[in-house]
């Protein structure tokens, strides 16, 4: 096989990769805008995850009165890492899924060249990048609330929790 038979090869694959990830990007910032054009509805979503940090106080006060094997602190840094969890892992593919069915919309998404299921995906991680900011400004609260609740873990402990997040995201969805 001549060089010159490679070389189109390479160049197809990377033209491929290349209108793959033009593609990704497109659907991201897609429904991205979708997710942000609904603000006050995200809103009320990262505001319905906050259940954790309710029951941080109480447990905190149970720390400060009771015979724990944590301290207060432990248990305030313990339920934000929960509420980031949770805002990182929410997946409602089922719900959205079942309504296209039901009302018929998934038909013609069957008929377009992108899988369904690309699209519910990317849906899904538009929107943590839309809850971001929100989730920022409650962590941002919660540690002018909680000053001594401030720490930097360490990189190994940030990549085996982003690993995770991640992996409990993909079997949630």
């Amino acid at each position: 096989m001549s060089s010159d038979q490679k070389q189109p090869s390479r160049q197809s694959h990377r033209s491929r990769l290349a209108k793959r990830l033009h593609l990704i990007k497109v659907l991201i910032s897609v429904y991205y805008a979708y997710m942000v054009e609904y603000r006050a509805e995200l809103l009320f979503w990262v505001l319905s995850g906050t259940f954790p940090l309710i029951l941080m106080g109480v447990w905190a006060e149970a720390a400060r009165s009771g015979q724990f094997g944590l301290e207060p602190v432990e248990f305030v840094r313990y339920f934000l890492a929960v509420f980031l969890v949770r805002q990182f892992t929410v997946v409602w593919v089922v719900w959205e899924f079942e309504r296209e069915v039901v009302e018929g919309r998934l038909s013609p998404n069957l008929l377009q060249p992108i899988d369904p299921v690309w699209r519910h995906f990317f849906s899904h991680v538009a929107e943590r990048f839309a809850r971001l900011p929100l989730a920022a400004v409650l962590i941002g609260l919660f540690f002018l609330l909680y000053p001594e609740a401030i720490w930097l873990p360490s990189f190994r402990t940030i990549a085996a929790g982003s690993l995770a997040i991640v992996l409990s995201f993909a079997c949630g969805f």
